[in-house]
Order: structure tokens, then C-alpha cells, then sequence
């Protein structure tokens, strides 16, 4: 879906909400983001896209978390080629409906999986691959 569209129909199903809305460019665009918002003490933060963006998204988290702050609760929107969490999760792929799970949805705590390699920390809410098929499938990609 085009992030205009994306953009709009959030803000229709969100109208009454301050919305601080981001389009990251690069990890480090949306990492500073994240700690801008969490710094702002921000309600909830709105993910959209794929379990891709969901992982990348939670290595900023954490990195938050290790610094001893409370971190707003994620909103999953279903706007990228593997939705599996989501899916999962219930979350419909109805972009207002999903949106409009912050009003009324109830917060699910979910296990968050920590993967260490060469000293770096990684972690992930979704099944990850390592070794030959994380090369493969990054090959693919």
C-alpha cells in the first residue's frame, strides 16, 4: 500500500489522536524517532509494515529498554509482505481497524527472542533464520 494512502487512512480512523507520524528513511531516521517518542512519553507506537519492520523496529526498542525506560506498547499494521506476527497475533489486515486497536484493544505481552552472535545482540518477535538460510534468504532478497 502506498505510504500516502497508509498515512490517510490512519489519520481518518485516528482523527481524534495526536498523531506524530514518521517515514523512516533509514535505521538511524527511526531510531531517533523512537527515542524522541519514548523521551515524549508517547502512548503507543503505530508499526507499519511486515514482520521485517516489526524486527527492525524492536532493535531500537530494546536498546531503550537496556537504558532502564518505559516503552510504549506497539500497534501492528499490516502493510508488508510477511505479516506472520500479525497474523498471529489476530490483528486484522484492515488498516482502520487495526489502527483503531489502540482506543480499545487490550495490551499482549508477548516472549521477545535474543540472539547473540559475534558479541552483537539481535533480537526478534518472529521465527529469524541463521547460517546458510539467513544467507540464502537474503541472497533472494
Amino acid at each position: 500500500m502506498r505510504p500516502d494512502l497508509l498515512e490517510e487512512k490512519i489519520r481518518e480512523a485516528l482523527f481524534r489522536c495526536d498523531l506524530q507520524i514518521h517515514h523512516s528513511l533509514s535505521l538511524t531516521s527511526m531510531d531517533q524517532f523512537i527515542q524522541q517518542e519514548i523521551q515524549n512519553e508517547a502512548d503507543y507506537l503505530l508499526v507499519c509494515g511486515g514482520d521485517g519492520t516489526v524486527n527492525a523496529t524492536l532493535q531500537s526498542l530494546m536498546k531503550h529498554r537496556q537504558q532502564e525506560r518505559d516503552l510504549p506498547p506497539l500497534c501492528l499494521i499490516c502493510s508488508g509482505t510477511a505479516n506472520d506476527l500479525a497474523n498471529e497475533m489476530g490483528i486484522t489486515q484492515k488498516v482502520e481497524q487495526a489502527a483503531r486497536m489502540i482506543l480499545g484493544g487490550a495490551v499482549k505481552k508477548i516472549d521477545v527472542i535474543e540472539v547473540t552472535g559475534d558479541g552483537e545482540k539481535k533480537y526478534m518477535l518472529t521465527n529469524g533464520g541463521l547460517g546458510i538460510p539467513a544467507i540464502t534468504a537474503e541472497k533472494a532478497n
